[in-house]
């Protein structure tokens, strides 16, 4: 089953491209020459490159390319395809065309910024990466009556943390103003993404008894309900294994860490069955 996070996250650049423009200009940083609004353009880039390479969302302006790709987990087949969407891409536009990486979590993030070394000297690609670092807690209903999928994106980023609630307050106002299908779809977006507590709190004012109302949500969320919960589950093993190895073996290198946020529910079970008779941290982390 395609991942419900990354099938939504790709879903808000879709209905706005305007977000890949605005998160390369004002989250980034990167001078955007180009004027109006991106459209969508064929995202199969394979050309004539084995296997198929397709991009997430391939988006283009009148002077510049945007490929969008949304990365939840580590993947060392994208130091391979992310630099070929770039040049495929901007071979068949004949312009400039940049990698737009879209992370939900701190480590992928860091991940994905490690550069790329190329083979010819001096030759190096690096991504633009937009992590939860550069996406903002939007507080406001004015920030999030803007750009309401920017909004929905903090929420996804920041619910789960001390600002669910707060996120919650300033975005869920502004989505009735939003048409029919957006609006159910960005609720329940948002509501999946917030803490159990936050949601309680905003189901409390608003929505008693609220049911996922949009396509989207009925079609991914009768699974990512379970989903979520095992997600949430692995998630606190791995915290527990990272703070325990920690204690015994000092602090956890980068790849470590991330190798171990990646890793599903039964290897980390086994990893923390193994951490009271490993000698060391390679030891403990070995098949």
């Amino acid at each position: 089953m395609v991942s419900v996070i990354h099938e939504a996250v790709v879903e808000l650049f879709r209905n706005r491209p305007e977000l890949a423009v605005e998160a390369l200009t004002d989250l980034l940083g990167v001078p955007v020459a180009s004027q109006g609004v991106p459209q969508s353009y064929d995202s199969d880039l394979s050309e004539t490159l084995p296997p198929e390479y397709r991009a997430d969302l391939a988006l283009i302006l009148d002077e510049m390319g945007i490929i969008v790709e949304v990365q939840r987990n580590p993947d060392e087949r994208k130091r391979f395809s992310w630099p070929a969407y770039q040049a495929v891409f901007r071979a068949r536009l004949q312009r400039p065309a940049v990698v737009l990486v879209v992370c939900l979590t701190e480590s992928i993030a860091r991940w994905s910024s490690e550069p790329i070394e190329m083979g010819q000297p001096g030759l190096i690609f690096r991504p633009l990466v937009l992590g939860p670092a550069q996406i903002p807690v939007v507080r406001s209903e004015e920030a999030a009556r803007t750009t309401p999928e920017l909004g929905v994106l903090s929420a996804m980023v920041h619910g789960q943390g001390e600002h669910g609630e707060e996120i919650g307050r300033a975005v869920v106002p502004v989505l009735g103003g939003l048409d029919a299908e957006r609006s159910r779809l960005y609720l329940d977006l948002v509501l999946f993404s917030l803490s159990e507590a936050a949601r309680a709190a905003l189901e409390a004012i608003m929505i008693q008894g609220y049911e996922y109302q949009s396509d989207f949500a009925r079609r991914y969320f009768s699974q990512g309900r379970q989903a979520g919960v095992e997600i949430g589950q692995r998630q606190g093993q791995c915290a527990v294994l990272i703070r325990l190895a920690e204690q015994r073996f000092g602090a956890m290198p980068a790849e470590s860490r991330v190798r171990v946020e990646a890793a599903d529910a039964q290897t980390v079970d086994r990893w923390l069955d193994r951490l009271l008779t490993a000698s060391s941290l390679d030891e403990l982390l070995d098949g």
